[in-house]
């Protein structure tokens, strides 16, 4: 079943909410992608989420690694978890 765009809107509102929520218990959120800056720029604009994450991760400043790997490793040493 394809979701309606009122489907998508809760599931977004109700993401939001839970990114809210561990922020303010204190946890870091991490947003990953690997879309191009300008293409993550513009889906965090359309979504309201420009402010959500305690990190954004760009594909650029990623390592050679898999790409979970890779995302999961960069995301980990944003928020001082490794390497730091």
């Amino acid at each position: 079943m394809i979701p309606t765009e009122r489907d998508l809107t809760e599931r977004y509102e109700v993401a939001r909410e839970t990114i809210e929520t561990l922020k303010s218990q204190g946890r870091t959120v991490v947003l990953t992608t690997d879309f191009a800056r300008t293409t993550q720029d513009a889906i965090l604009a359309a979504l309201g989420w420009q402010d959500l994450g305690s990190v954004v991760e760009l594909p650029a400043l990623l390592t050679q690694l898999e790409p979970q790997t890779r995302s999961t490793m960069s995301a980990m040493e944003s928020t001082t978890f490794v390497g730091r």
